[in-house]
């Protein structure tokens, strides 16, 4: 199966009482900023804060961080870390690690679960597509 053929489906929840989600539709080879970008329209949020992707597990603890902006100090920067721009989807998503947690906003802590729902083969649109929408954020300040 050719990775440039696949789309994921995933649902990004709201770490809110009450139940708000959305539902997206992505290529597995866009880039984690374009999920950035993609969540921020979803949840209405105003895209003007810090945040982060971390490889999380089954109880929703934070693994590898994928930065919003490349922290690394040069080529010889032995602490290379993965940042949003320069890292695909499918390079660190897969159903054997299916689950991310999305920091947003890291002064106000607000906080977005996503799982990988579906991988198909479908034709996948070129741009991130959100699919479905449940519940109003309100954005945590």
């Amino acid at each position: 199966m050719s990775l440039n053929n696949l789309t994921y489906k995933l649902r990004i929840v709201a770490d809110t009482e009450d139940d708000i989600f959305i539902d997206i539709s992505i290529n597995s080879n866009n880039t984690f900023l374009q999920l950035h970008d993609t969540i921020v329209n979803g949840f209405k949020l105003d895209g003007g804060e810090m945040a982060s992707f971390y490889k999380s597990n089954d109880n929703w603890d934070k693994g590898a961080e994928i930065t919003l902006m490349d922290m690394s100090f040069g080529e010889d920067d032995d602490n290379k870390n993965m940042c949003m721009e320069n890292t695909q989807v499918h390079q660190v998503l897969t159903k054997d690690e299916p689950k991310f947690l999305y920091l947003y906003d890291f002064l106000n802590m607000n906080i977005f679960y996503i799982d990988l729902v579906e991988i198909s083969n479908s034709n996948p649109s070129s741009n991130p597509q959100i699919l479905n929408t449940f519940g109003e954020y309100e954005v945590k300040k």
